[in-house]
């Protein structure tokens, strides 16, 4: 049932599923949902952060998992360096919290580019925090 809950929260955000609610929106357009909540630090600009990401397009072709290998990605979270959109949506979140975000076709663009991300479309984002740290 809680799956059925998530996916229709999920597939409405991203305009799949009609009449469905919308996420809450972050202040450039990403838009988020804290699914579980976490007792860690906020991700803020500068912290290091340690995640497991499933990243997929709209239509729901997986192109990330850090899941299927078991294999946490660590980054500094800083502006220019990382997908604007992922600037945007993370801020909400804190280390432990499991959830959601969908970035829009413009917030694609910065950062470092990353091997098989799909540039220009509107991407979908599960994020399981794993640790949040200073420097």
């Amino acid at each position: 049932m809680r799956r059925f809950i998530l996916a229709a929260l999920l597939l409405g955000s991203v305009g799949l599923l009609p009449g469905a609610s919308t996420l809450p929106e972050a202040p450039k357009g990403s838009r988020y949902l804290v699914l579980e909540n976490g007792t860690g630090m906020l991700i803020r600009p500068g912290r290091v952060v340690t995640l497991h990401v499933v990243g997929k397009t709209r239509d729901g072709t997986v192109f990330a998992d850090t899941r299927k290998k078991n294999q946490p990605v660590t980054f500094r979270v800083l502006p220019g360096e990382i997908m604007a959109g992922w600037e945007d949506a993370l801020m909400f979140f804190h280390g432990g919290d499991k959830g959601i975000f969908v970035v829009s076709a413009p917030l694609t663009k910065g950062g470092k580019p990353l091997a098989g991300v799909p540039a220009d479309k509107e991407l979908v984002f599960e994020i399981e925090v794993l640790d949040v740290r200073e420097k």
